[in-house]
């Protein structure tokens, strides 16, 4: 494997998502040369072309009394104190302008004929309806919008690009090293600043969301540069996921935006609707992460669907309102062979790790020269994420990176390290050889299909101590068979297992780190569940800080403000 192209550039984006465009548009608006990369196409893989009804922006448009205080209360409340009060604060007030730099951009959001947003409330975790729209599907024509005005302002962009670490020279990074999946070849890229805008890690668990390219890599990628990462225990998980025919298992249903207009709520084998059995007060249409582990008890009540989860009626509501408000994904649906006048099985499905790279309200991490924006940032959520927080929160962040990184460029330069390069590309070249010349051992994908399995059964909806520490037993026993796996051919051309033995490492090692925190944090809040400790506990009003020490990860506390005094 030989150097094929070391590729200078000011700022380096890794990821091609809303918040990777974004920030790309921002650096670029402030004068620096920008560069995307991307491990699918670039502009049209990651989660947010999948992104459906929310993005949550408080223009009071639907209601009056709605504004980007009550915005920052519900996101405060529904993290249970944990969300950064900056960052927090920060997300609500700028949000509606971000709407409308996309709006301005082209993208035409649902509106009145008075010319005011039509703004719908998902669940209880909003107070008032918030939730901009186009249809029932934001993140396609948003991503159409971005990507062809990412290409008309000539910011160079390129497909099929995993990193596998980021340079550090003298405590900042200045560049990374990428296998090139079309030519097989080892890259290194120069730069300024880099930003991270990697996405999730849902596809540790094996019923997700997401795309199967959510392996978590950016968090490793910070993790290993020295950045530090937070609250990674809070994992939210959605109750939405179709389960059953197979051919839809996975898809999400937002039935939650049809109960307000009548639509008959979840209910389990006996007939019987059982969500507000498990919620605070018998509120009926909770918060996601409630919807999650009420249906998790209904099935281990032996009280599910056949397939493990539970049941919602789509013809419980007339037909036009169903086609009006959900049209895309029950037209979807329909195409995977579902019968929508038939009840649905829905169930759980891991969708957002709510943690991550800590970073400031301009998303500078801890380590200079490296920016986070989206889903692998963290210190916005705190313990669960607001349907249609996610959006809001790459288009606010995004912009505000993008802005800094290229303010830190400006002042700083590129910075040249070629003792650093050779070595990094040294390190990474014997990494690839080992997985390419091993003849026997376990392939990647099967070493996954255990991590998925341990992750499900004892990190997800539920967690105990017995749970997690067999968790952490089985994570172990993997991570010392990576060095034994071995990949389909020695071709490094568009070699899907050496793409997957890579990402494996990032998973392992994350899942690790996940169910650590989970084990450190004896209580339960917001996306995190023990069963031996079934309340909430004040000793626990902190972030839990993780850090690379020499041994592997170290756990610290940082206790946050109390809620009453934000």
């Amino acid at each position: 494997m030989s150097l094929h192209q070391c590729i200078s550039t000011e700022i380096l984006v890794i990821g091609s998502g809303g918040a990777a465009l974004r920030a790309a548009l921002a650096a670029q608006e402030q004068g620096a040369q920008v560069l995307v990369v991307s491990k699918g196409v670039a502009g049209r893989c990651g989660v947010t072309p999948t992104a459906l009804t929310g993005y949550q922006a408080a223009f009071g448009h639907a209601d009056s009394r709605d504004n980007p205080e009550v915005h920052f209360r519900d996101t405060m409340k529904n993290g249970c104190g944990l969300s950064d009060p900056v960052l927090a604060r920060i997300l609500a007030e700028e949000s509606p302008s971000s709407v409308l730099y996309l709006e301005g951009l082209g993208v035409r959001f649902q509106k009145t004929p008075e010319g005011r947003f039509v703004q719908k409330r998902l669940d209880e975790s909003q107070s008032y309806p918030r939730s901009v729209r186009i249809g029932d599907s934001l993140g396609l024509p948003i991503m159409t919008v971005l990507s062809a005005t990412v290409q008309k302002r000539g910011i160079r962009m390129m497909s099929d690009i995993l990193v596998t670490a980021l340079l550090v020279h003298e405590g900042r990074v200045c560049g990374a090293s990428a296998l090139n999946m079309v030519t097989g070849e080892l890259l290194l890229f120069r730069a300024g600043a880099v930003i991270l805008a990697t996405g999730g890690a849902a596809s540790l668990y094996a019923l997700s969301s997401n795309p199967p390219e959510s392996t978590g890599d950016g968090y490793m990628l910070a993790y290993r540069a020295g950045a530090q990462l937070m609250d990674m225990e809070f994992f939210l998980f959605l109750g939405h996921a179709v389960l059953y025919p197979e051919s839809a298992r996975g898809v999400l249903y937002p039935f939650q935006y049809l109960l307000g207009l009548g639509a008959r709520p979840l209910y389990n084998a006996e007939g019987r609707a059982f969500i507000s059995d498990y919620t605070p007060e018998g509120v009926t249409n909770p918060s996601r992460d409630l919807y999650a582990r009420a249906i998790h008890w209904e099935v281990m009540a032996g009280r599910g669907s056949e397939h493990g989860g539970a049941y919602f009626d789509p013809s419980s509501i007339p037909g036009d309102v169903l086609e009006r408000e959900l049209p895309s994904q029950t037209k979807f649906l329909r195409s995977l062979g579902v019968d929508m006048t038939r009840p649905l099985e829905v169930g759980v499905a891991g969708h957002f790790l709510c943690g991550g790279v800590r970073m400031n309200e301009w998303c500078a991490t801890s380590v200079d020269g490296l920016f986070a924006v989206g889903e692998v940032a963290g210190g916005v959520h705190g313990g669960a994420r607001i349907g249609g927080n996610a959006l809001a929160e790459l288009f606010v962040f995004g912009r505000r990176g993008g802005e800094a990184a290229a303010h830190f460029v400006r002042k700083q330069g590129i910075c040249a390290c070629m003792e650093e390069e050779r070595r990094l590309f040294e390190q990474e070249r014997e990494r690839m050889e080992r997985l390419l010349r091993k003849k026997d051992g376990p392939r990647p994908g099967e070493l996954c299909r255990e991590l998925q399995d341990a992750m499900w059964k004892h990190v997800s909806v539920i967690r105990s101590r017995s749970g997690l520490e067999q968790a952490l037993s089985r994570i172990g026993a993997l991570r010392s068979q990576l060095p034994l796996m071995r990949t389909a051919g020695s071709s490094r051309v568009f070699n899907l297992d050496l793409r997957a033995a890579l990402e494996l490492e990032n998973m392992v090692e994350l899942a690790g780190i996940i169910a650590e925190a989970a084990l450190l944090r004896e209580e339960s809040r917001a996306g995190h569940f023990r069963e031996d400790f079934p309340e909430q506990r004040r000793e626990w009003d902190c972030n839990i800080l993780v850090d690379k020490g020499a041994a592997g990860p170290s756990f610290s506390r940082k206790a946050v403000e109390p809620m009453e005094r934000i």
